[in-house]
């Protein structure tokens, strides 16, 4: 459909030569973890409607990789249920914050991480006491799953102070490492944003964590629901280099990723079932093939 997947595929410069050492963005495409060698950071951003393979075409791929640690917005438990076994055999410490079902959760205890005991505190169960260890998240393979229901505004909210409680927890960690960079990195699987979750100051935190080994992954299904939550939406993608989009419908966001781009709006929403563009910060953008999870060297090892 687009000239511009000749110019990119089989020369895929920005990957590590050790497979394994790479995000997963297009079937084409994969990012090294050194940003240094890229000169890209590891912020995506995803967009995609419903249906269009957020979950399947790009986290579940990512998960596979195992080679970061993760903290992931599941609301459903899905992701949980498909990779947590796989992760565990990996070596990875799993974490889970479950708000739909408190007794099968770990307990976060947000007085655990601060010092100022005037911040306000959820009241609910998982709160008594603190068994996260969001301070090693970036020394060993985590893999952190918040499992909170989008209609239940005070667990939304107990998720948010989370989140935001992890970034900044992480700033402390990595100032004690080489570099101000945390040894493990460190992704932030944000699917369902910003339905799952509200992160104050996200527009200074997807700078800044950059320079710490961490990256965002904004997953979306409208770049309009963005717009509504973040009045500087638009700095949130600029520190965004990656932006993939799956296909969709939204006006706003065809228009949008249409003056980002370059590439007509029709063109856009014309995007079959398997394809998609992916938009690389200094390149052109370009056209190519969703990544099929199924084709993992790892698939085999998940859940069924």
């Amino acid at each position: 459909m687009f000239n511009f997947l000749k110019r990119f595929k089989g020369n895929n410069r920005f990957a590590d030569k050790n497979l394994d050492n790479n995000i997963i963005l297009t079937d084409d495409v994969q990012l090294s973890l050194d940003s240094a060698q890229t000169g890209k950071n590891l912020n995506v951003c995803v967009i995609g409607g419903t249906g269009m393979g957020k979950i399947y075409n790009y986290v579940l791929p990512n998960i596979l990789q195992a080679n970061t640690s993760y903290v992931i917005t599941d609301s459903d438990g899905y992701l949980l249920n498909k990779t947590g076994k796989f992760l565990k055999e990996q070596g990875y410490i799993i974490k889970v914050l479950n708000l739909n079902d408190t007794e099968h959760s770990n307990h976060y205890n947000p007085f655990d991480y601060v010092c100022d005991k005037n911040e306000i505190c959820d009241e609910m169960s998982v709160t008594k006491y603190d068994d996260m260890e969001l301070n090693l998240i970036g020394d060993r393979k985590t893999a952190i799953f918040i499992n909170v229901s989008m209609s239940s505004i005070s667990c939304k909210s107990l998720s948010d102070v989370l989140i935001t409680r992890i970034f900044n927890v992480l700033y402390d960690r990595a100032a004690l490492f080489p570099n101000n960079q945390l040894p493990i990195p460190v992704r932030f699987m944000l699917d369902e944003f910003p339905n799952s979750v509200y992160i104050s100051d996200l527009e200074k935190h997807s700078a800044v964590c950059v320079h710490k080994n961490i990256s965002v992954n904004i997953i979306l299904q409208d770049i309009v629901q963005l717009k509504m939550l973040y009045s500087n939406w638009d700095i949130i993608l600029n520190n965004c280099d990656s932006i993939l989009f799956l296909g969709g419908r939204s006006v706003g966001t065809l228009k949008c990723l249409s003056d980002l781009t370059g590439i007509n709006a029709d063109k856009l929403f014309a995007l079959h079932a398997d394809e998609c563009v992916l938009d690389i910060r200094g390149l052109p953008p370009f056209y190519g093939k969703k990544f099929n999870p199924e084709k993992h060297i790892n698939y085999k090892k998940l859940e069924k």
